[in-house]
Protein backbone atom coordinates (compact mmCIF):
# COMPACT_ATOMS: atom_id res chain seq x y z
CA UNK A 1 0.00 0.00 0.00
CA UNK A 2 1.02 3.29 -1.10
CA UNK A 3 2.23 6.17 1.91
CA UNK A 4 0.58 9.49 2.00
CA UNK A 5 4.32 10.50 0.87
CA UNK A 6 4.48 8.44 -2.21
CA UNK A 7 1.06 9.78 -3.33
CA UNK A 8 2.21 13.71 -2.77
CA UNK A 9 5.16 13.57 -4.65
CA UNK A 10 3.37 11.30 -7.03
CA UNK A 11 0.93 14.23 -7.99
CA UNK A 12 3.79 16.78 -7.61
CA UNK A 13 6.07 14.98 -10.08
CA UNK A 14 2.64 15.28 -12.23
CA UNK A 15 2.88 18.88 -12.55
CA UNK A 16 6.64 18.75 -13.20
CA UNK A 17 6.55 21.44 -10.16
CA UNK A 18 9.20 21.88 -7.11
CA UNK A 19 8.75 20.87 -3.62
CA UNK A 20 9.22 24.54 -3.20
CA UNK A 21 6.11 25.44 -5.89
CA UNK A 22 4.27 22.85 -4.22
CA UNK A 23 4.64 24.16 -0.84
CA UNK A 24 3.82 28.14 -1.91
CA UNK A 25 0.73 26.75 -3.61
CA UNK A 26 -0.30 25.08 -0.61
CA UNK A 27 0.75 27.50 1.98
CA UNK A 28 3.71 25.15 3.59
CA UNK A 29 7.22 25.13 2.89
CA UNK A 30 9.26 23.07 1.20
CA UNK A 31 11.20 21.65 3.67
CA UNK A 32 7.39 20.34 4.85
CA UNK A 33 6.99 18.90 1.86
CA UNK A 34 10.32 17.51 1.77
CA UNK A 35 9.89 16.08 4.94
CA UNK A 36 5.93 14.88 3.84
CA UNK A 37 7.14 13.26 1.34
CA UNK A 38 9.90 10.70 2.98
CA UNK A 39 7.04 10.37 5.41
CA UNK A 40 8.98 12.18 8.56
CA UNK A 41 5.77 14.73 8.61
CA UNK A 42 1.62 14.25 8.97
CA UNK A 43 0.07 16.26 7.27
CA UNK A 44 -3.02 17.91 9.10
CA UNK A 45 -6.77 17.65 8.09
CA UNK A 46 -6.33 21.57 6.50
CA UNK A 47 -3.45 20.17 5.02
CA UNK A 48 -4.80 17.37 3.27
CA UNK A 49 -8.34 19.46 2.69
CA UNK A 50 -6.11 21.64 0.62
CA UNK A 51 -4.23 19.69 -1.24
CA UNK A 52 -7.39 17.51 -2.83
CA UNK A 53 -8.65 20.49 -3.95
CA UNK A 54 -5.54 22.09 -6.08
CA UNK A 55 -4.04 18.66 -7.16
CA UNK A 56 -7.63 17.09 -7.63
CA UNK A 57 -6.86 13.58 -5.88
CA UNK A 58 -8.33 10.86 -7.34
CA UNK A 59 -11.06 9.31 -5.04
CA UNK A 60 -8.86 6.42 -4.68
CA UNK A 61 -5.45 8.02 -3.69
CA UNK A 62 -7.71 9.67 -1.05
CA UNK A 63 -8.79 6.80 0.23
CA UNK A 64 -5.54 5.19 0.34
CA UNK A 65 -4.53 8.47 1.96
CA UNK A 66 -7.22 8.43 4.63
CA UNK A 67 -6.43 4.87 5.73
CA UNK A 68 -3.10 5.46 6.22
CA UNK A 69 -3.52 8.33 8.38
CA UNK A 70 -5.70 6.41 10.44
CA UNK A 71 -3.14 3.52 11.19
CA UNK A 72 -0.41 6.33 11.82
CA UNK A 73 -2.95 7.87 14.60
CA UNK A 74 -2.86 4.46 16.63
CA UNK A 75 0.13 4.58 19.20
CA UNK A 76 2.81 2.27 18.52
CA UNK A 77 2.31 0.45 21.93
CA UNK A 78 -1.15 0.04 21.03
CA UNK A 79 -0.57 -1.81 17.98
CA UNK A 80 2.36 -3.98 19.74
CA UNK A 81 -0.50 -5.24 21.92
CA UNK A 82 -3.11 -5.33 19.16
CA UNK A 83 -0.73 -8.27 17.87
CA UNK A 84 -1.08 -10.38 20.99
CA UNK A 85 -4.55 -9.78 21.18
CA UNK A 86 -5.02 -10.99 17.81
CA UNK A 87 -3.10 -14.23 18.75
CA UNK A 88 -5.57 -14.37 21.80
CA UNK A 89 -8.62 -14.02 19.44
CA UNK A 90 -7.32 -16.42 16.52
CA UNK A 91 -7.45 -19.13 19.45
CA UNK A 92 -10.77 -18.58 20.31
CA UNK A 93 -12.36 -18.59 16.17
CA UNK A 94 -12.28 -20.74 13.37
CA UNK A 95 -10.34 -18.25 10.77
CA UNK A 96 -12.35 -16.32 8.46
CA UNK A 97 -10.15 -15.29 5.25
CA UNK A 98 -12.77 -12.49 4.54
CA UNK A 99 -11.87 -11.02 7.81
CA UNK A 100 -9.20 -8.31 8.69
CA UNK A 101 -6.27 -9.12 10.38
CA UNK A 102 -4.06 -6.54 13.13
CA UNK A 103 -1.09 -7.72 10.95
CA UNK A 104 -2.32 -6.28 8.18
CA UNK A 105 -1.53 -2.79 9.94
CA UNK A 106 2.45 -4.07 9.52
CA UNK A 107 2.33 -4.38 5.88
CA UNK A 108 0.10 -1.33 4.95
CA UNK A 109 -3.12 -3.42 3.77
CA UNK A 110 -6.33 -1.75 3.90
CA UNK A 111 -7.86 -2.22 7.33
CA UNK A 112 -11.45 -1.29 8.89
CA UNK A 113 -10.92 1.21 11.47
CA UNK A 114 -13.41 2.55 14.22
CA UNK A 115 -12.91 4.85 17.15
CA UNK A 116 -13.20 3.40 20.42
CA UNK A 117 -14.47 5.27 23.11
CA UNK A 118 -11.73 5.55 26.53
CA UNK A 119 -13.44 6.03 30.02
CA UNK A 120 -12.17 6.98 33.11
CA UNK A 121 -14.93 5.62 35.32
CA UNK A 122 -14.13 2.24 37.08
CA UNK A 123 -12.29 1.39 40.24
CA UNK A 124 -10.34 -1.44 41.42
CA UNK A 125 -10.73 -0.76 45.14
CA UNK A 126 -14.13 1.23 46.65
CA UNK A 127 -16.05 1.91 43.57
CA UNK A 128 -16.59 5.28 41.95
CA UNK A 129 -19.46 6.90 40.88
CA UNK A 130 -20.22 5.81 36.62
CA UNK A 131 -19.16 8.93 34.36
CA UNK A 132 -21.15 8.37 31.09
CA UNK A 133 -18.62 10.80 29.08
CA UNK A 134 -15.58 9.19 27.67
CA UNK A 135 -12.30 11.44 28.08
CA UNK A 136 -10.48 10.02 24.64
CA UNK A 137 -11.16 7.72 21.83
CA UNK A 138 -8.68 5.51 20.52
CA UNK A 139 -8.96 4.45 16.73
CA UNK A 140 -8.47 0.50 17.14
CA UNK A 141 -8.74 -2.35 14.07
CA UNK A 142 -12.89 -3.09 13.55
CA UNK A 143 -11.93 -6.98 13.68
CA UNK A 144 -11.17 -6.96 17.63
CA UNK A 145 -12.82 -3.39 19.09
CA UNK A 146 -16.27 -3.37 17.64
CA UNK A 147 -18.54 -3.11 20.73
CA UNK A 148 -15.68 -2.49 22.92
CA UNK A 149 -15.16 0.39 25.16
CA UNK A 150 -11.81 0.97 26.73
CA UNK A 151 -11.85 1.86 30.34
CA UNK A 152 -8.58 2.81 32.81
CA UNK A 153 -8.62 1.23 36.31
CA UNK A 154 -7.62 3.00 39.55
CA UNK A 155 -6.84 1.25 42.41
CA UNK A 156 -4.85 -1.55 43.47
CA UNK A 157 -7.90 -4.35 44.07
CA UNK A 158 -6.79 -6.47 41.27
CA UNK A 159 -3.46 -6.93 41.20
CA UNK A 160 -1.53 -8.27 40.19
CA UNK A 161 -3.78 -9.07 37.43
CA UNK A 162 -4.86 -5.37 36.87
CA UNK A 163 -2.58 -2.93 38.19
CA UNK A 164 -3.42 1.00 39.25
CA UNK A 165 -3.28 3.22 36.14
CA UNK A 166 -3.54 0.26 33.44
CA UNK A 167 -6.67 0.16 31.23
CA UNK A 168 -8.70 -2.50 30.05
CA UNK A 169 -10.89 -3.31 26.59
CA UNK A 170 -14.52 -4.32 27.67
CA UNK A 171 -16.79 -6.12 25.22
CA UNK A 172 -20.37 -5.21 25.99
CA UNK A 173 -23.37 -6.40 26.61
CA UNK A 174 -21.95 -9.91 26.47
CA UNK A 175 -22.25 -12.48 29.17
CA UNK A 176 -19.67 -12.80 32.06
CA UNK A 177 -19.22 -16.53 33.45
CA UNK A 178 -18.05 -17.87 36.48
CA UNK A 179 -14.60 -16.30 37.09
CA UNK A 180 -14.61 -14.12 34.74
CA UNK A 181 -13.54 -10.47 34.94
CA UNK A 182 -16.32 -7.64 34.24
CA UNK A 183 -17.09 -4.21 34.55
CA UNK A 184 -20.26 -3.71 37.29
CA UNK A 185 -22.58 -1.38 38.47
CA UNK A 186 -23.59 -2.16 42.29
CA UNK A 187 -25.19 -0.02 44.38
CA UNK A 188 -23.97 2.99 42.32
CA UNK A 189 -20.23 2.37 42.38
CA UNK A 190 -18.69 1.62 39.20
CA UNK A 191 -16.47 -1.43 39.68
CA UNK A 192 -13.62 -3.96 38.13
CA UNK A 193 -13.89 -7.48 39.57
CA UNK A 194 -13.98 -11.14 39.08
CA UNK A 195 -17.26 -12.71 39.15
CA UNK A 196 -17.95 -15.62 41.01
CA UNK A 197 -21.05 -18.22 42.26
CA UNK A 198 -21.24 -20.71 44.04
CA UNK A 199 -23.51 -22.33 46.50
CA UNK A 200 -26.64 -19.90 44.81
CA UNK A 201 -25.10 -16.72 46.25
CA UNK A 202 -23.00 -14.46 43.87
CA UNK A 203 -19.78 -12.15 44.54
CA UNK A 204 -17.86 -9.84 43.08
CA UNK A 205 -13.99 -10.77 44.15
CA UNK A 206 -10.96 -8.93 44.15
CA UNK A 207 -7.57 -10.54 43.66
CA UNK A 208 -6.09 -8.81 46.11
CA UNK A 209 -6.74 -10.75 48.69
CA UNK A 210 -6.69 -7.48 51.29
CA UNK A 211 -9.95 -6.65 49.76
CA UNK A 212 -13.00 -9.19 51.03
CA UNK A 213 -15.66 -9.89 48.47
CA UNK A 214 -18.61 -8.03 47.81
CA UNK A 215 -21.86 -10.07 48.05
CA UNK A 216 -24.58 -9.41 45.00
CA UNK A 217 -27.94 -9.60 46.76
CA UNK A 218 -31.25 -10.24 44.93
CA UNK A 219 -32.43 -7.04 45.84
CA UNK A 220 -29.21 -5.52 45.04
CA UNK A 221 -29.07 -2.27 42.24
CA UNK A 222 -26.73 -4.47 39.72
CA UNK A 223 -25.44 -4.59 36.26
CA UNK A 224 -23.24 -6.68 33.88
CA UNK A 225 -21.59 -3.67 32.04
CA UNK A 226 -19.67 -5.94 29.93
CA UNK A 227 -16.47 -8.65 29.60
CA UNK A 228 -13.16 -8.09 29.95
CA UNK A 229 -11.22 -9.10 27.10
CA UNK A 230 -8.00 -7.36 26.65
CA UNK A 231 -5.68 -5.99 30.20
CA UNK A 232 -3.40 -3.12 28.75
CA UNK A 233 -0.92 -0.82 30.38
CA UNK A 234 -2.14 2.56 29.37
CA UNK A 235 -5.06 3.49 27.10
Amino acid sequence: MKTTGEIVKKYRELKNISMEEMGNSLDVSASFINALEKNRKKPSEKFLERFYKEFFISEEDKNIIENYENIRKTPEPILEQLKELEKEVKKLKTKDQSNMSISQLETGEAVDMIQVPVYDSVSAGSGLEPNPEPVDVLLLPKSVAEGCVIINVWGDSMEPSIKNGYAVMVKKEVEVANNDIGIFIHEGEALVKRYKCFDGHCFLYSDNTNYPPREVRKNDDFKVCGKVIWIMEKA
